[in-house]
């Protein structure tokens, strides 16, 4: 199975979702020097429920992410309102 991950689509709720399951903020699962593999099973788990409720994190583990964002790793930048 292979997944591709948008960071412009998540939602709020997803974006709070992953700050809860990694216990830290956002930004730092893309910060300079971190561990990203936890950051993208999280990542992958919830977009994964969106189709698929019942998926478990050893499911998301097997999965091949295609493409994140378009190849980049940074979290997207506020939009001016």
């Amino acid at each position: 199975m292979e997944l591709n991950l948008d960071l412009d689509e998540l939602t709020i709720e997803e974006v709070e979702a992953i700050e809860d399951i990694l216990d830290a903020p956002f930004e730092s699962a893309f910060a300079p020097n971190a561990k990203r593999g936890k950051a993208m099973r999280v990542l992958a788990f919830i977009t994964m429920r969106r189709t698929n409720p019942e998926v478990t994190m050893e499911e998301v583990g097997k999965v091949r992410i295609t493409s994140l964002g378009g190849g980049q790793v940074d979290p997207p930048a506020p939009s001016a309102a």
